[in-house]
């Protein structure tokens, strides 16, 4: 029996979709049901399109105090810092300002670019005993666009296996994961419009169980994806990228950072956390790691 779940929620659509037997339906659906309200409730703890949203009321007390937060918004603070030094600064959460800056102008000039660096390299200081954070320089900004969703993923994956849902599929915007069975998933094609009304084509699939997929591109975010390291627009011959692996959070982030970091270092960045890519160019071409070569099926 299928069961399926569709919700919006972290600024995108989620569906979640079960497969269980007849005697397990009801079980099922509570579990779904907890999944939804469980993101549900990150959003409203992560969104800084909401005014009461515990990154909100974070950012708006920078450079004044310390904010107490709960037990997933500090670990994705945690988790964040964490993967900025991993990447090189490459992503870097804290690059809110520096982002509203080149959104606000596409060449702006060097005295403000230094401010923005500022502001997204300020120090953010993390209470773990009180769970608080401090971002210590007033304009300090933080926004989890770049790990968020991969970061849910594994808090669901672990849900459905305490709870023995033990076949699901879960689409968080792109996101992906196929939880006990193998199944195509499709890498899309950046050259279509991103308009969800259009129709969507797949240029490569890979058969995948238990593997996690996070895509990253600017057809998605338009001309906003900045370089925190060199304050100002990434500039790369990615178009877009699928990074693969089982851990949602780091490749959330690594995704960000592939954006930002080019074809070869992006390559050696994947090496050295063992995971895997696949990369479509501006000039359309699609390369993948060679671990992905023999797994990947090219359509068209």
């Amino acid at each position: 029996m299928t069961i399926q779940k569709i919700f919006s929620s972290l600024g995108t659509v989620n569906t979640i979709t079960a497969e269980c037997g007849e005697q397990e339906t009801e079980k099922t659906n509570a579990v779904l049901d907890q999944a939804e309200r469980y993101i549900r409730t990150l959003d409203d703890a992560l969104s800084v399109f909401k005014p009461a949203s515990e990154i909100s009321r974070l950012n708006k007390a920078a450079g004044k105090e310390a904010v107490p937060v709960g037990k997933d918004t500090y670990e994705i603070i945690r988790l964040s810092e964490q993967y900025k030094r991993l990447t090189g600064g490459a992503f870097n959460a804290a690059a809110k300002p520096l982002t509203e800056l080149c959104k606000s102008t596409p060449t702006p000039d060097r005295k403000a670019v230094r401010a923005a660096l500022k502001l997204t390299n300020g120090e953010i200081v993390m209470d773990e005993k009180g769970s608080s954070v401090l971002l210590k320089r007033k304009g300090q900004a933080l926004d989890f666009g770049g790990i968020a969703k991969g970061y849910a993923m594994d808090q669901l994956i672990r849900l459905f296996e305490e709870n023995g849902v033990k076949n699901v599929l879960i689409n968080l915007g792109g996101t992906v994961c196929s939880v006990g069975k193998e199944r195509s998933i499709g890498i899309r094609d950046p050259f279509t419009p991103a308009n969800r009304n259009a129709p969507q084509r797949i240029v490569a699939s890979i058969s995948s169980q238990d593997e996690i997929f996070v895509t990253s591109g600017t057809y998605e975010q338009g001309l906003h994806i900045v370089d925190p390291v060199k304050g100002r627009l990434a500039q790369t011959e990615l178009l877009a990228v699928t990074v693969i692996g089982r851990n949602g959070a780091l490749l959330d982030a690594a995704a960000t950072a592939c954006m930002v970091l080019g074809l070869k270092k992006s390559v050696n960045l994947l090496q050295k956390n063992r995971l895997d890519g696949v990369f479509i160019l501006t000039d359309g071409s699609i390369l993948a790691t060679d671990k992905i070569q023999n797994r990947l099926e090219r359509k068209g």
